[in-house]
């Protein structure tokens, strides 16, 4: 009985942390987190930004292969698809219309796919040309003005992308692959993807904003 008790008292003598020991590891944990977190956050978004890159170019993929194959020929759209020789507006406006069906969208806006809710905003050529920060790669969609997109129709894909279509004379098509949601940026989630005579999608670059990524890059990931 006394054994037992002195060694119930010697265990009440047995020191543990101090009060200031326990705020220092907490404080260390916090200094670690706070140094590691936004680059674990920038890894996440960067991923799903490449995930959604890939779904959308195999969507789209998908989509031209599966008209080509339903109407057993290649519809001519000027530079595009088919025959260069054979270029009439007539077949563009069926092709955007069998390729937005293979979409089934889920809000289709006639125009000012901005204000209606079908696009987020981003900045337009003419607003990439004003930042000095970076340079825009292509000058061939000057078409893609923030007063020219607002023009254009667009719609949002059942699975959340936006595409606001070009025109009706070519099928190219500015795509959001996340849609609403942030960062809304040219390189990281905002791309043109075109589709070629042979129906090949293409993308091409109008800019690559900080921390984005090339359309090649993209492709090779």
């Amino acid at each position: 009985m006394g054994k037992d008790f002195k060694q119930i008292n010697n265990s009440k003598g047995m020191s543990g942390f101090t009060l200031a020991e326990v705020l220092i590891t907490l404080g260390i944990i916090g200094v670690v987190a706070a140094m590691t977190l936004p680059t674990l956050i920038a890894k996440h978004q960067e991923k799903a930004h490449q995930v959604a890159f890939k779904k959308a170019y195999s969507m789209l993929g998908n989509a031209v292969n599966s008209i080509i194959a339903e109407n057993e020929y290649i519809v001519a759209c000027r530079g595009n698809i088919g025959s260069d020789t054979a270029e009439t507006s007539a077949e563009c406006v069926e092709f955007n219309k069998l390729l937005q069906e293979k979409f089934q969208p889920i809000k289709y806006c006639e125009t000012q796919p901005y204000d209606n809710g079908c696009m987020a905003y981003i900045r337009g050529y003419d607003k990439v040309e004003l930042d000095r920060s970076f340079e825009p790669i292509s000058h061939n969609y000057f078409q893609f003005k923030d007063n020219e997109i607002q023009k254009r129709r667009a719609y949002i894909t059942k699975n959340g992308m936006s595409i606001v279509v070009y025109s009706d004379i070519r099928s190219i098509y500015l795509v959001d692959t996340n849609g609403l949601r942030g960062p809304n940026k040219w390189g990281h989630d905002v791309f043109v993807f075109s589709v070629n005579k042979n129906g090949k999608i293409l993308c091409s670059d109008l800019a690559v904003e900080p921390g984005g990524k090339s359309c090649k890059q993209r492709l090779g990931e």
